[in-house]
Formats: C-alpha cells, structure tokens, sequence
C-alpha cells in the first residue's frame, strides 16, 4: 500500500514527527530526544493509517534499534484533543457579546483571535482552525469521520482556542456545548433583540430632537415676521 497525498500543512498540524514521535515513546517503541533521529525517521500518511519507519542506527545511544509500525487515526486525533484541552488551560478569553469573543494567542500575547458560537461548533479566526476546518473533509476524510463521531468533538474542529472558550462557558466537551446550543441560540436572540430596540429608541430620539429644532425654527420665523412686518 503507498501512501497518499495529503498537504505538507496538514501533516504538519495533525502528522508531523514530533507528534508522532511522542505517540511512539507512549507506545515504548522509541527513547530519548528526536532531535538524532530526525533523519532517520519517515512519516507516511496512508487513506485509513500512518506507517512509520525508523532506520536502524548503533549511532544514536538512546535509541540505536529500528521501528517499522502502523499508528492509527485515532492516535493522533486523540493527541490533538489532549493538546487543545491542555493548551486551552489559563488563556485570556474575554467575552465581547453572548455568541462573540477574544481569545489571547498562546504564541503572541499581543495577539488575539476571534471566536464566535454557531449552531456546528465554535469557530476561531486562527490559521490551524481555519486550514483544519476547511481542509480535512477532503484531505484526509477517514479522520473527518473520526473527529464527527467522537464524543469530546462532536464534529467540533480541535482548536485550543474554542477549547478555552468552552471552558470559559463552564462545559466540559463539545457534546455539551451542542446540548446547550439551543439556550445560547435564544440568548443570541434576545441580545440582538435589545440592540434592535435600543435603535429604535435611538432614531425616535433624533426624530423628536429634528421635531424640536423644526419647532424653534418655525417659531423664529414668527418672530422675524412680526418685527418686520
């Protein structure tokens, strides 16, 4: 079986070595750093599977054997929730509106990204969010799968960011989020509701102060008139 293509991001965001790496020094199948071994160690992303390759050399003192072995799908996407939930703990989330919000980059304090809450998931405006989102359904569709069915996710894209977002809402996995979703839906009706009012009241305040300087106006003109006439 060969490998198939999939593109260098997305490898890099879901399969690169150093994930893959730390799933093979969980499964005792390699030792110390990667940094040696880096060379040596070959990463295929196969339709259902990732087969990995680690040569064989005396050289490395840590680890001088040689790997030939399968990793599942759900290795890797099981890593990635571990991560985003781990990642997600103590970010700065600031909420803007019921279904708006910032949350502080991990890498770029500075920086924020923003998250909003819609009926399929809490979306985020960071480039691993939006490539995965957009990108994994057609790249890699056995892990789209993987990530509909399981039960943490729900379909939710792993995004540390919408994690801490839905920490920040007292919830602890997607599931519940999507549970909720209903309550957080007629909480955004109701604020878009107000904001609708508070414009109405605001145009019915600049109609009666327009109704206010017409009435001054009309009564100087009287005035005008009666001193000149």
């Amino acid at each position: 079986m060969s490998a198939f293509q999939i593109s260098s991001t997305l490898q890099s965001y879901m399969f690169s070595q150093g994930i893959t790496w730390t799933l093979l020094a969980a499964k005792g199948k390699v030792a110390g750093p990667i940094d040696v071994c880096r060379q040596q160690l070959t990463v295929e992303v196969w339709p259902n599977v990732v087969y990995v390759r680690l040569e064989k050399n005396a050289i490395r003192r840590e680890c001088p054997w040689g790997v030939s072995t399968f990793i599942s799908y759900k290795d890797y996407l099981e890593h990635a929730i571990t991560e985003a939930f781990t990642k997600a703990t103590g970010i700065k989330t600031d909420r803007i509106s019921v279904n708006y919000f910032k949350v502080q980059s991990a890498t770029d304090p500075k920086r924020k990204h923003s998250l909003m809450l819609e009926k399929h998931g809490i979306s985020c405006s960071c480039m691993r969010y939006q490539w995965l989102d957009h990108r994994i359904w057609c790249e890699a569709p056995h892990l789209y799968k993987l990530i509909k069915e399981n039960e943490i996710l729900q379909g939710q894209t792993p995004c540390h960011h919408a994690a801490a977002v839905l920490k920040w809402l007292d919830l602890k996995n997607f599931a519940d989020y999507f549970q909720e979703w209903p309550t957080i839906q007629g909480q955004i009706i109701n604020e878009e509701d107000y904001e609708d009012d508070e414009d109405y009241e605001d145009d019915e305040d600049d109609e009666d102060d327009e109704d206010d300087e017409d009435d001054e106006d009309d009564e100087d003109d009287e005035d005008d008139s009666e001193f000149y006439g």
